[in-house]
């Protein structure tokens, strides 16, 4: 298993951090570095990862882009035809001689974000995919097919065979796999069937030989890997942790530039006022001191200098995301910390510490039990 920097504003410099050790490659990003600063830090910094280039085509209009800026972004975007392969051959000529000039590893299938999850529409994405899979193949460049899921339809009868079934036949034996939802990125997962039929789907790609990369992750890859997923990308800003239609967005519900505290234990998103009371009531587990930046963290709140620690919490996020995935080698071991999480969860609440942000209750992780038991019953 592995873990991935996911890139965004402004992180290049948490690749760099000397503590996050277990990050074994970055997942590229053309929307917040210019072509000559990537190179610059594949051939520096990032020289030791693996480095996965992803266009990011999936909504490019957006006007805090700086797609338009790479030399594989077409000037015609707008008004193509985007069924027609030969224009879609055409961009990922220039999207091939992109990752080669940028000493990337590994290249990810340009798709876009339709408006109807379509048979049609994954069927396109893997001719795409399959022509700039021949063409890196040949150059010893790695390949990843780009598949987004609509976390909306996954819980309908069927979707994620019906969909798996034309995933399958692509060329490749990897798959780097986007999870398109609308829920806030610092609320967890809850809907059962959503979350089964996503495990299935990914169950499917491992049965038939192909390996996924789960991008913008947060703890919900725990699930992802407990379906068969082998690889997970998350980073420092929650629009880095959940892939949304309004990621480029102001954050409406506030949390933007908010500190909170991400536990090995799935004690998550905590406010600092949260983490004081349960510090205060014997309720942190043990576990936080093999997390540096916890103890950092709770040094400050400690000192009561009222210093900032945003930069800290997200340090501590990125390695507790990295702990939980070494710690998992074992699925069976999964159930049962889901179990003692949700014990934690309760015994808090039983101590009448409730958290500061209303809909941040444990209650998750009950759905995620559920959701562990109704797979495990399809594939019984």
């Amino acid at each position: 298993m592995s873990v991935f920097h996911q890139i965004g504003h402004h992180s290049i410099n948490l690749v760099k951090e000397e503590l996050l050790h277990g990050y074994q490659g970055i997942v590229l990003s053309p929307l917040n570095n210019s072509e000559e600063e990537i190179t610059h830090h594949n051939s520096n910094s990032f020289k030791k990862f693996k480095k996965i280039f992803d266009p990011q085509l999936y909504f490019p209009k957006t006007e805090r882009s700086g797609l338009k800026n790479w030399c594989y972004f077409p000037n015609d975007f707008d008004t193509a035809d985007l069924t027609n392969y030969v224009w879609w051959n055409s961009l990922c000529d220039n999207l091939f001689a992109t990752a080669k000039r940028t000493t990337c590893d590994a290249i990810c299938s340009p798709v876009i974000i339709p408006k109807i999850f379509s048979g049609d529409y994954y069927r396109h994405t893997i001719e795409v995919g399959n022509y700039l899979y021949n063409k890196s193949t040949e150059d010893e460049l790695d390949f990843y097919q780009t598949v987004v899921l609509n976390m909306d339809i996954m819980a309908e009868h069927n979707q994620a065979e019906i969909i798996s079934s034309i995933i399958t036949q692509t060329n490749s034996n990897k798959v780097y796999l986007i999870i398109k939802s609308d829920i806030e990125p610092r609320r967890e997962l809850q809907d059962v069937n959503q979350i089964v039929g996503i495990m299935k789907f990914i169950r499917y790609l491992s049965d038939a030989g192909i390996s996924v990369l789960v991008g913008f992750c947060s703890s919900e890859f725990l699930l992802w890997k407990y379906a068969g997923a082998t690889a997970f990308a998350s980073g420092k800003f929650f629009n880095l942790r959940r892939f949304t239609s309004s990621r480029f967005d102001e954050p409406s519900g506030g949390g933007g530039q908010l500190p909170y505290w991400f536990e090995r234990n799935l004690f998550a998103y905590l406010r600092e006022g949260d983490v004081l009371r349960l510090k205060k009531e014997g309720l942190l587990n043990e576990c936080y001191r093999n997390n540096p930046y916890s103890v950092e963290i709770l040094k400050k709140l400690d000192d009561q200098k009222g210093e900032p620690w945003i930069s800290l919490s997200w340090k501590n996020y990125l390695f507790s995301f990295y702990s939980l995935d070494k710690d998992f080698e074992d699925k069976k071991d999964f159930p049962k910390f889901l179990a003692k999480a949700e014990k934690n969860w309760l015994e808090a609440e039983d101590n009448s510490i409730f958290m500061e942000e209303v809909r941040n209750n444990g209650d998750w992780i009950r759905k995620w039990r559920i959701s562990i038991n109704e797979y495990n019953k399809a594939f019984d």
